[in-house]
């Protein structure tokens, strides 16, 4: 019954540092990405995502 106490304890630990890690990480990509400068937000808006012209994505039948 020891055992399965401390296994408890440390399964609490693991999930606890995991969650504050994943928080962590998600709270500077959030941070980082508010405080951005406006010509680097224009810059980013303008990036092409899709090089495919939009005729060879769909299909033609």
């Amino acid at each position: 019954m020891f055992q399965r106490l401390l296994l408890a304890d440390w399964a609490a630990l693991v999930t606890m540092i995991a969650f504050v890690t994943a928080f962590s990480i998600c709270a500077t990509f959030l941070y980082r990405t508010l405080r951005m400068p406006p010509p680097q937000c224009d810059r980013l808006a303008r990036m092409p995502l899709d090089d495919e012209p939009v005729s060879r994505r769909h299909d033609t039948r």
